[in-house]
């Protein structure tokens, strides 16, 4: 039995993204990363203490986290 996949040319607009075909799983897992974490800040206007209890890390995590990806709060 084998999976049917769609040619490379075609795209899937439920999968669509702005990343090259070509992007490894980790950059893909980071980029997804970046933005929930941006998402859950500005759904908490910003406030850190609450983002990192809706992501469920420390607050240093968040802190490094948002440095690593020098996201603006």
């Amino acid at each position: 039995m084998g999976i049917n996949k769609a040619p490379h040319s075609e795209k899937n607009s439920a999968h669509d993204t702005d990343l090259p075909e070509d992007a490894t799983l980790a950059h893909v897992s980071s980029e997804a990363e970046k933005s929930y974490i941006k998402k859950i800040l500005k759904s908490t206007n910003g406030n850190r203490t609450k983002a990192s209890e809706i992501l469920g890390i420390s607050r240093k995590s968040l802190w490094e986290k948002i440095k690593a990806y020098n996201i603006e709060v």
